[in-house]
C-alpha cells in the first residue's frame, strides 16, 4: 500500500502542479492581454492629449500673430492700378479684408504738364456715397501686398 500511497501522492502532486502551471499560465496570458490593452489606450489617450495640445498652441500663436498684423499697415496694389493703405483683418482664398482703409487721389492739373503729379491721401467713407470704412477686396485684381514701414510718408501722413 506503501507504493500505491505514494503512485496516487506523485500522481495528485503532478496534477496540482500541472493545475497550477496551467493557472499560472492563464493569469500571465491575461495580464499580458491587459497590459497590451492598457498600453494601446494609454498610447491613445496620450496622443490625443498631445494633439490638443499642439492645437491649442498653434491657434494661440495665430491669434497672436493676428493680432499682431491688426497694427502693420499695409498697401494692396490692384490690377486696375489702383493701391489702397490699411490693415488686412482677415484673408481666405477668394478674398481679403481691409480695415482703416485709405488710398490715393491724384490732384493732377492737365493744364501743367510738366509738373509732377500731386497727390492727397483720403480716408475712406469721406466719398459722396459714403461707404464704411472696410473692403473686401477680390483676390483676382490684387497684385501684390506690401508691409508699409512706420516712417513711410504714408503711415506718418496717417499719424496726422
Amino acid at each position: 500500500m506503501n507504493k500505491k500511497n505514494k503512485k496516487i501522492n506523485n500522481q495528485s502532486k503532478s496534477e496540482s502542479s500541472g493545475k497550477l502551471k496551467k493557472v499560472v499560465l492563464d493569469v500571465a496570458i491575461k495580464f499580458r492581454k491587459i497590459s497590451a490593452v492598457s498600453l494601446i489606450r494609454a498610447g491613445i489617450i496620450t496622443i490625443i492629449i498631445l494633439t490638443l495640445i499642439s492645437c491649442g498652441f498653434g491657434f494661440y500663436c495665430k491669434a497672436q500673430i493676428e493680432r499682431q498684423m491688426q497694427f502693420v499697415w499695409q498697401a494692396v496694389f490692384l490690377t486696375n492700378g489702383q493701391v489702397y493703405f490699411g490693415h488686412i483683418k482677415n484673408s481666405n482664398k477668394t478674398e481679403i479684408i481691409l480695415t482703416n482703409v485709405y488710398y490715393l487721389r491724384s490732384a493732377d492739373n492737365p493744364q501743367e504738364e510738366n509738373k509732377p503729379s500731386e497727390f492727397s491721401l483720403v480716408k475712406l467713407g469721406k466719398e459722396l456715397h459714403g461707404p464704411t470704412d472696410v473692403m473686401r477686396i477680390n483676390r483676382d485684381h490684387i497684385l501684390f501686398t506690401e508691409y508699409l514701414r512706420n516712417d513711410s510718408k504714408i503711415v506718418q501722413s496717417i499719424g496726422n
